[in-house]
């Protein structure tokens, strides 16, 4: 393809373009056409769904093919660039896959800045499996000696589009969330914020650690709340409890390294107090970043729209709430309690109350939803057998 190269305008590759924080991150970079070029990193350009979600950006960009697996395919990639912004994809080689990325750019002389879309730290003396995995990531890409952005994001609020079926037609959330705390931030914050560092950094960025989050740090009865006053109906919230959401990962079809990671992650948060908020979101983009309210405002017909795909798409609508039935092999609390951890949960789960509901919390219905194929980045599905998509959402297992 024709890549333009030598017009005089900076060229920024955005691998994982068809991703939710590479497409948004395209959609601001087409305010900066006249000062720099886009190229779309894209792992199959013949597939037509993602080809169109890059059209209907209508931001002028050159297409690349861009699968990591095929080091050719990165070297032709990264030709010409001056600036690489890493989506990490869901797969459990994934870190190692974008080292050789990074690695592949930096020899490119031309090359002077990388923005990496990297996962918000929960509690700093505790670190989860995926803060692990990508804080190695942020350490290799600071050793290249190339000037760096780092953009820890949090959880995102289009999560709750996969909860669209039972928000809207059963009034109700549920979420592994006890005791803790999430400051959910729009995709489109984020990708405004990677917009701006890369078509604006004049050095203010280089060699920064940016934490985006949401203006608002919610429990999930105050995501309810917000829901309910937007939609403008009664939104009951639900608090599913973490063991059995251990249990349930240990039978369905999660890959064994999600199960640890994703329990895990979990765990800490709802234990952490440490607030995960901050203001950078604000700096880079020179407004708050969007609140749960007007961010359910803005994507009612959405909601809508889900919740009808869902329930068309299975035939009947999900059952997400506990029930008070147990099956036989939960048939008294105190063994849900004291049932050991599936082997593949490498860290103790400290019991609590909450915790002697019924795995038929989870699981009733399940089923029947779509598998997970890999994603909180989502990321991008983590309750039930979530689709892809919502795993990427709460930025777990990030964009593909």
């Amino acid at each position: 393809m024709d890549f333009r190269i030598g017009d005089g305008r900076p060229t920024i590759l955005v691998q994982g373009a068809t991703g939710q924080v590479g497409l948004s991150t395209i959609q601001y970079l087409g305010r900066y056409t006249d000062l720099i070029k886009i190229r779309a990193g894209v792992r199959d350009i013949h597939n037509p769904y993602k080809i169109a979600k890059l059209e209907r950006t209508r931001v002028p960009m050159d297409l690349s093919v861009l699968d990591l697996h095929h080091p050719q395919s990165v070297n032709r990639a990264v030709k010409g660039i001056n600036k690489l912004m890493i989506c990490p994809p869901n797969s459990s080689d994934r870190i190692e896959l974008l080292k050789l990325l990074v690695q592949a750019a930096i020899s490119n002389p031309m090359l002077d800045h990388i923005v990496l879309v990297s996962i918000l730290q929960a509690d700093p003396q505790k670190m989860t499996t995926f803060e692990k995995e990508f804080l190695a990531l942020e350490r290799f890409i600071e050793s290249t000696g190339v000037p760096f952005t780092i953009l820890r994001c949090s959880q995102y609020m289009e999560n709750l589009y996969i909860f669209s079926d039972v928000i809207i037609k059963q009034d109700t959330l549920a979420l592994p969330l006890s005791s803790g705390r999430i400051p959910l931030v729009a995709v489109k914050d984020i990708g405004e914020c990677a917009s701006n560092v890369l078509a604006t950094n004049q050095g203010q960025y280089n060699f920064k650690v940016l934490s985006i989050t949401g203006p608002q740090c919610l429990h999930g009865e105050e995501i309810t709340q917000a829901l309910s006053e937007r939609l403008q109906k009664h939104i009951s919230w639900k608090s599913v409890p973490l063991k059995s959401a251990a249990m349930w990962f240990s039978q369905s079809d999660v890959r064994p390294w999600h199960v640890s990671a994703l329990v895990d992650y979990f765990e800490v948060l709802n234990y952490s107090n440490i607030p995960i908020m901050s203001s950078d979101a604000a700096l880079v983009m020179g407004r708050f970043s969007t609140d749960l309210k007007t961010w359910t405002s803005q994507n009612y017909v959405h909601f809508l729209e889900k919740a009808e795909e869902i329930v068309g798409r299975r035939g009947k609508l999900r059952d997400l709430t506990p029930t008070q039935n147990q099956p036989e092999s939960c048939a008294s609390s105190e063994a849900a309690t004291s049932a050991p951890s599936s082997p593949i949960i490498t860290y103790p789960v400290t019991p609590r109350d909450d915790m002697t509901e019924s795995t038929e919390a989870w699981a009733n219905d399940s089923v029947h939803i779509h598998r997970i194929s890999c994603s909180f980045h989502s990321p991008s599905g983590v309750l039930f057998r979530f689709p892809l998509r919502y795993l990427s959402a709460i930025g777990l297992l990030f964009d593909i």
